[in-house]
């Protein structure tokens, strides 16, 4: 087989068409140093045994080294771009791009993706602009990650404990969704009423669930009030989550009891000591503490004013 070579004078720089018999390959040399080989394969650059279609390799340590490089040097005005497309039909308007575009008079970069849907050409769906700010569904972002649609959503999934959530803006309420159970979690609406178990709070912190509580711990020393309503009762506990340890209640009704969770008057005073002596109310005068001075409780029937 014919081995054809066109070369320059000192044969360091050359085409060669199969360098040994039967070999299939065409060869590009520059400066005695081979630079580019076609096969049955594809195109190596850097590589005399290319793996794909086209192959480019480099050997040169560090960072700073570009193997490839596709420029767009016809114009620098805003909205020039540099574009690689990727398709997998014979179609060339459908498919995936990966473009740099210029953004500003500054010659700023983006980077933009885009894909198509069926039967569409590819459009932007993602842009890293010129300060590193990234946007999906917006041109402009204006946050480190900034998401717009309608409805814009984050999913988080576990995939060890099978407990996903979603973190979701849509007509005007952020949500915090259990996606596992289907459960809304935390709702925000735009008037600032935050809701917990419920998507409609009427006020500015509205908890909903069966038997509804809400709890203040003390860091300091991780003792802690507990806040319960249930049955059309407020029941506060101190430091104590046993349903027997009731500090005081107030019913529906308007009755306050102490030590009971059914006072059955205005004021209920109840007591779980069996010492017959014990003290349900104490009242001082601790302003007069060295002096003798009387504490008073009235007592009023009737009227209010009245004397009793």
């Amino acid at each position: 087989v014919a081995v054809t070579t066109f070369q320059d004078g000192d044969g360091d720089t050359k085409i060669q068409v199969e360098e040994s018999s039967d070999e299939d390959k065409i060869r590009f040399d520059t400066g005695g140093t081979e630079r580019v080989i076609i096969d049955s394969t594809g195109v190596g650059i850097g590589t005399s045994s290319p793996t794909q279609k086209l192959d480019v390799v480099s050997t040169s340590a560090g960072n700073t080294t570009i193997p490839l490089v596709i420029r767009n040097s016809g114009s620098t005005s805003t909205g020039t771009e540099a574009k690689l497309f990727l398709s997998t039909v014979a179609d060339e308007a459908r498919g995936a791009f990966v473009s740099s575009i210029i953004t500003d008079s500054s010659n700023g970069n983006a980077l933009l993706l885009g894909t198509n849907t069926a039967g569409a050409s590819p459009v932007e769906r993602m842009r890293i602009d010129s300060s590193g700010n990234v946007g999906i569904g917006t041109t402009s972002p204006s946050a480190t990650l900034h998401l717009a649609n309608a409805g814009p959503s984050i999913k988080l999934e576990d995939t060890d404990n099978n407990s996903d959530y979603e973190i979701k803006n849509g007509n005007g309420t952020f949500r915090i969704i259990d996606t596992t159970n289907s459960t809304d979690r935390l709702n925000i609406l735009s008037s600032g009423n935050v809701g917990i178990g419920t998507t409609s709070p009427d006020s500015l912190v509205d908890i909903e669930a069966v038997h509804s509580q809400l709890r203040l711990t003390d860091s300091d020393d991780s003792k802690f009030v507990l806040f319960s309503y249930s049955g059309g009762k407020l029941i506060v506990r101190n430091n104590s989550t046993s349903t027997t340890a009731n500090q005081f209640t107030l019913t529906e009704d308007g009755n306050f009891g102490i030590g009971t969770i059914s006072p059955n008057e205005p004021l209920t005073i109840r007591s779980s000591s069996e010492n017959i002596n014990c003290t349900l109310l104490e009242i001082g005068n601790d302003l007069h503490a060295t002096n003798t001075k009387d504490a008073w409780m009235k007592f009023v029937a009737g009227v209010p004013g009245a004397d009793g």
